[in-house]
């Protein structure tokens, strides 16, 4: 049996880096035109790339919802692990989204995603408890966003959008709250190991 069942689904767990793309390059999958100042988005599923561990987990399983939908469903002391560095090929993107749909009735605050330094030191973590969700970056950068109702058993979207200037958090496709970004770099590094791990206080990914 699942202890404080938490769910992720393959289809929005993920990574999305921005970058700008030459006048050259042709228009994206959303539609636009192409020119100066485009933006091209590189997409990475964090479940999917550890969905192969699940097979030889003892607290983890692997279904698949009525919308044909990969879901992911970890136990409350699951681990499971990677290296960043595989999983980011091409670096760290300074902007990025980090896209999550969940399910939980947890109400303690626990960590969802989770990077950490090879000297185990926190570079990028998203927190969710019963009222708040908690961004916690590099250099001891803390936001604390008020909101209710993430642990009510219901599937919820959070996405968590960082850019050179601005922190923005939209929750079930809603902006919840835009602030001001003060450092202009992240200063994250794929180099080491990366792990998600579910513990009682909930999942991490570590570097």
């Amino acid at each position: 049996m699942f202890c404080r069942l938490l769910k992720w689904t393959l289809c929005l767990l993920g990574l999305m880096s921005t970058s700008t793309a030459s006048p050259d390059d042709a228009p994206g999958e959303f539609g636009g035109e192409s020119g100066s100042g485009m933006l091209q988005t590189d997409e990475v599923s964090i479940l999917q790339e550890l969905s192969p561990q699940v097979l030889n987990s003892s607290n983890t399983s692997m279904t698949v919802d009525d919308s044909r939908c990969p879901v992911l469903q970890v136990g409350q002391y699951s681990t499971l692990s990677l290296p960043l560095q595989d999983l980011l090929i091409d670096g760290f993107a300074e902007e990025f989204s980090l896209l999550v749909q969940l399910q939980s009735p947890q109400a303690d605050e626990r960590s969802v995603f989770t990077m950490l330094s090879p000297d185990s030191r926190v570079m990028l973590q998203l927190r969710i408890s019963a009222y708040a969700i908690i961004f916690i970056g590099t250099q001891q950068r803390h936001y604390e966003f008020p909101v209710s109702g993430l642990s009510d058993g219901k599937w919820h979207h959070v996405a968590l959008s960082v850019s050179a200037k601005r922190l923005a958090l939209y929750v079930d496709c809603s902006l919840l709250e835009s602030v001001d970004w003060v450092y202009r770099s992240m200063g994250i590094s794929t180099e080491g190991a990366a792990h998600d791990r579910r513990h009682h206080r909930g999942l991490r990914d570590s570097i």
